[in-house]
């Protein structure tokens, strides 16, 4: 049976991941006013507007669709 070791592993030795930030250090994160509710927060109505703007080009994009399968149907 073979064993598999991180210190062998050759990825974890470049630079490339010695530079790449990690996603979960704090230090990373935009800096955030503890007074301030999250409702008036700009990043998350940023997050909130981009979330109803792809929800209704999914739904606009399926109607499209159905509305192009009808058609087809009908002619």
């Amino acid at each position: 049976m073979t064993s598999f070791s991180r210190d062998n592993d050759s990825s974890a030795s470049t630079p490339e991941a010695e530079t790449k930030p990690e996603v979960t250090n704090p230090k990373n994160l935009a800096p955030v006013d503890p007074n301030e509710s999250r409702a008036e927060r700009e990043d998350i109505k940023a997050a909130i507007l981009e979330t109803k703007l792809r929800r209704w080009a999914l739904i606009g994009f399926i109607v499209a669709a159905i509305v192009y399968f009808i058609w087809q149907g009908l002619a």
